[in-house]
């Protein structure tokens, strides 16, 4: 019995190498703050919101000829291939454009960032932004 053990745990070692990577979904909506990781397929994809690139939206309390713009700046892993990619919106108080960005085989709309700029108060961190992630097919 003992001389067919080695043989199958052999065979089922190597079978397991030989299987593909599972597709990793991480399609969904999320919120995250400025420097946070999120983390996919244990750990096979991971996307970090690296840090605000700039903010110029018009502050509450404030009169602007334009909205203004937000970019953000994230980092991809996506099983050690590394990407560095910013997303751009327009911001115009609760009228939100969503500025779409195809990445890879997912679309990523930014949707917010918060908090909002108030005219005379101080920047509050962390910033938090809010995006979908959907997949293409």
């Amino acid at each position: 019995m003992k001389r067919f053990k080695t043989p199958i745990i052999l065979f089922l070692f190597l079978f397991a190498l030989s299987c593909d990577k599972e597709e990793v979904s991480i399609a969904g909506s999320y919120e995250m703050e400025e420097g946070f990781t999120l983390s996919f397929g244990g750990g096979e994809v991971i996307l970090r919101f690296d840090e605000v690139v700039s903010d110029s939206r018009c502050p509450i309390g404030s009169n602007c000829g334009e909205a203004g713009q937000a970019i953000v700046q994230f980092i991809l892993d996506n099983d050690g291939i590394v990407r560095i990619f910013k997303l751009e919106s327009d911001l115009a108080g609760d009228n939100v454009k969503e500025i779409q960005t195809v990445y890879g085989r997912y679309d990523m709309k930014f949707i917010d960032l918060y908090p909002y700029p108030v005219l005379n108060e101080p920047f509050e961190a962390p910033r938090s932004i809010v995006f979908t992630l959907t997949e293409v097919k």
